[in-house]
């Protein structure tokens, strides 16, 4: 999948070809193989579902913890986070691309500014319940500053909660862009599973026999596959199956800083 090229096109007698060993999913209407497009687009979900969810959680995770450092702090971010759940996200996204382009970096920085809202307040809680305990109140003793106590501190103690968020934020940036690529929003000149539903769907072709099995189903497929598998991590993480990796990384957080 990393070292997949640009499917080239097949010759003619091969346009809508069913599977066969040479093409397992068959060719499109165009006569590329339909198998090199869903590995060659999946690096475009993958991208976009990684970095959207890096993005949009760093964002988040920074504005719950500035929230415990002074007041003025926690008053910015909920207001913040506040003004930009007034506004669906949806809308907002398709705003975003259809008057400033839907090439890839401006889809991931519109899934990014909409999508950590939501969480910040949810980390906000975190924080603020986290400041109250006897550790903290230890450390202000001590002389610990805020910023001290904020990463030191508070961040280990929330790291299980923002893996669950990344691991959510990354299934929700693989559907967006899939659905948008596949209404015809996206980069028409980007491979992406969404973009080959949306190719397969209007060609008239496809109905008309069972092209749709190996050309519209499987990117379709695809997509609910990585979903699924991404749900499975986070249950994972959120049911304390995979706890341990992540409470010695928040262990090894706080004993480095």
């Amino acid at each position: 999948m990393a070292r997949a090229e640009r499917p080239a096109r097949l010759p003619r007698a091969t346009l809508l070809a069913g599977p066969s060993a040479q093409h397992l999913l068959g060719a499109n209407d165009v006569g590329q193989d339909n198998l090199s497009l869903l590995l060659y687009g999946a690096r475009v979900s993958l991208l976009v579902g990684a970095l959207v969810g890096i993005c949009s959680t760093a964002i988040a995770w920074l504005a719950g913890l500035s929230s415990g450092l002074s007041r003025r702090a926690d008053w910015l971010v909920t207001f913040a986070a506040d003004l930009l759940l007034a506004v669906p996200g949806l809308l907002l996204i398709l705003l975003i691309v259809t008057y400033l382009g839907a090439d890839l970096v401006m889809l991931i920085a519109a899934l990014s500014l909409a999508s950590w809202g939501a969480f910040a307040r949810v980390l906000r809680g975190l924080v603020q319940a986290e400041l109250r305990k006897p550790y903290v109140e230890s450390a202000r003793a001590m002389g610990a500053s805020a910023l001290r106590i904020a990463v030191c501190h508070i961040a280990p103690a929330t790291l299980p909660t923002v893996a669950v968020k990344f691991v959510l934020t990354v299934q929700y940036a693989v559907v967006v862009q899939a659905s948008l690529a596949f209404l015809g929003l996206g980069d028409a000149t980007t491979i992406s599973w969404g973009g080959i539903a949306h190719r397969a769907a209007l060609s008239p072709e496809v109905f008309l026999g069972r092209a749709w099995l190996w050309w519209l189903l499987p990117p379709a497929l695809a997509v609910a596959a990585l979903v699924l598998g991404f749900a499975l991590i986070g249950w994972a993480i959120e049911e304390r199956r995979l706890a341990g990796p992540v409470r010695r990384a928040a262990a090894w957080l706080g004993s480095s800083t």
